[in-house]
This record gives structure tokens, sequence and C-alpha cells, in this order.
């Protein structure tokens, strides 16, 4: 008995909630599919037409990877914030799909309901991105929110929380984040979407949100926010457009796309879900 008794306390001695809590965060993420090419893909320097079509040949899935613990809660930290500046401090600003997580009844395009849910009666609306499609790529994307200021059409917002130490050093949107919402802005103008009219398709806003306290502004105010404008601009989106096309073009007529590696010795290869039908001959290029 007295043997159980130490044992047990030896064991509430060494039980850790922080091991408890890495355990249960980290571990293996699967890859989202290409099946749909979006553009937070394309926008990355190491996206490759012809990986995409390979998957498709070989009917294999995109590599995941180990999502870290201190990764994962960056993640969720991240999305939290989103969805208060959406669904809390700008919930009567903001412009796009309210769902009711009751019933599932949605409303496009919209303001959120002062009122409830006319199919349950609850009011508990949650904001969704509006999706936007690419008629000739298929490329498709889903916009963090649209603002209405109340002086005409509605302007695109592109939301990015950052930590406190580079929220100091902003002075411009990161390159990253400028290239992707000018490629929304792209996608907008090509989008069939009916609510197109209803949209400012010269300029959109970049959103960073301090993950710690903010800093001051030129008026002295300290302020967890800090927007940018970014201006459209066609030229520099059409060759990220253009590896969208390919895989398109492939999917069409089964043409092959070019790989972006110029040979097998080099880093991307090691990141690649189909290195070695890549390079095995069996699938020589055609566009």
């Amino acid at each position: 008995m007295i043997f159980i008794k130490k044992a047990l306390k030896k064991k509430e001695a060494t039980e850790s909630l922080v091991a408890f809590l890495d355990k249960r965060v980290s571990g293996f993420e699967p890859a989202r599919s290409f099946k749909k090419i979006h553009m937070s893909d394309i926008s990355k320097d190491g996206y490759c037409p012809r990986e995409v079509a390979l998957l498709d040949v070989t009917n294999k899935s995109r590599k995941g990877q180990y999502i870290s613990t201190a990764l994962q809660v960056a993640f969720d930290n991240g999305n939290a914030l989103h969805d208060l500046c959406r669904n809390k401090w700008l919930e009567f600003d903001v412009v796009g799909s309210w769902l009711c997580p009751m019933c599932r009844n949605t409303l496009l395009f919209s303001k959120k309901p002062k009122v409830k849910c006319n199919t349950c009666h609850a009011k508990l609306w949650e904001y969704q991105e509006e999706t936007f499609i690419d008629p000739l790529t298929k490329a498709q994307g889903s916009i963090d929110f649209f603002i209405d200021f109340g002086t005409g059409k509605h302007v695109m917002c592109e939301v990015k929380s950052i930590s406190k130490d580079d929220f100091k050093e902003l002075k411009a949107p990161l390159a990253e984040h400028r290239v992707r919402t000018n490629l929304y802005l792209e996608l907008l103008h090509r989008s069939e979407n009916p609510h197109i009219s209803h949209i400012n398709l010269s300029s959109a806003k970049v959103l960073y949100i301090s993950k710690g306290y903010g800093a001051k502004t030129d008026f002295g105010k300290v302020i967890p926010f800090r927007e940018f404008n970014v201006e459209y601009d066609f030229k520099s989106a059409q060759p990220y457009f253009e590896k969208a096309a390919k895989v398109e073009l492939f999917r069409a007529s089964g043409i092959m796309p070019v790989g972006i590696c110029p040979n097998s010795m080099v880093n991307r290869v090691k990141t690649c879900s189909v290195p070695q039908a890549c390079w095995s001959g069996s699938y020589p290029a055609g566009a």
C-alpha cells in the first residue's frame, strides 16, 4: 500500500500541463490539395505548375509537413485576431457573407444583419469570406473582408497579424503581402461575380494587427493597427496568373508544363511532392 501511494505521488509530481498541450497542439498537417488553385498558392515563389500537373497524373497527394506547437499557436493567434476584426471590432462595417451557425442559413455579400435569422430565429451571425474565381484559369481566392466607408464603393481589405517588434518597424506593406493583395485585385477584375460593380477595383488596403500592445502613432496615441494602400498594377499580376493558366491548359488539353527547377540538384526538389516522376523522363514538357 505504501508503495502504491508513493507511485501515485510521483506520477502527480511529473504531470505537466505544458507537455500535455505540446502533445495536443503539434502534429503532422496534410497539405491543401491542388484540385483548386488558390491565390495563396500561385503567389509563392516555389509554386510549380508542373508539380500540380504531375500530382494529377500520378494521383498522389501533395506533401504535408510537421507543424510545431509554437507555429500552430502563432497561426491560431492570427486567425483569432482576424475573426475579432470582422466579427466584433468592425462587425457592422464589413461587407461579405454572413452565416447562421445554428441552421446554416447564409446571407450573401451584405453587412451583418442586426436582426435574428428568419429561419431559426437565432442571432449568432458569423462572417464568411467571399470567394472569387477567374473564369479563364479557374484560380480562386477568398477575400478577408470588404469595408464600407460610406463614401462609395466597398474597399477590399487583407488582414495580417504581426509580431510586436516587426510591427514597430513597418514602413510599407511587406513584399509578399503587397503582391498577394494586387493578385486579389486582378482576380476581382477577372471575376464574373455579380457583386463586382459594388467594389473599388483600383486599390485595396492591407491592415496589420500587432500581436503585442501596439506602437505610438505620429500623434502620440498607442494603436495596434497600421494600414497601407495597394494600387492595382495589371502588369505585375500577369506572371502569376500565367502559372495558373499552365495548369488549366494541362487539365484541358493534356499539355504538360515546364518545371521551375533547372536540374534535380536544387533545394526546391527536396520540397517537391513528385520529384521521381518529374525527372523520370516519362512526362516530357510540351508547354
